[in-house]
């Protein structure tokens, strides 16, 4: 048995994550199952918007523009910026 250091184990596992990985990376086809996201804070990890710090103009904007299945959740958030205003107003 071949005493290896570990700068030469981390070589060989380069070489063949490289073999192996590297051609399906080129291809596409390394990690296609995994879910694409993207870097944009105004946004959840899943796609959906975050209307916590959006004004109501900002939210009507939105409602307007805006796929139908967010139409519910944009609309909730509006109603409920529409009546703290109300409430602010009121006292």
């Amino acid at each position: 048995m071949s005493n290896l250091g570990e700068g030469s184990g981390l070589l060989i596992r380069e070489a063949w994550f490289e073999s192996t990985m590297g051609s399906q990376i080129k291809k596409g086809k390394a990690m296609s199952n995994t879910f694409k996201t993207s870097n944009d804070p105004m946004k959840h990890k899943t796609g959906k918007p975050r209307l916590g710090p959006l004004t109501v103009e900002q939210l009507t904007r939105l409602l307007e523009t805006a796929r139908k299945k967010h139409r519910a959740k944009i609309q909730r958030a509006l109603d409920y910026k529409l009546h703290i205003q109300k409430t602010i107003t009121k006292s």
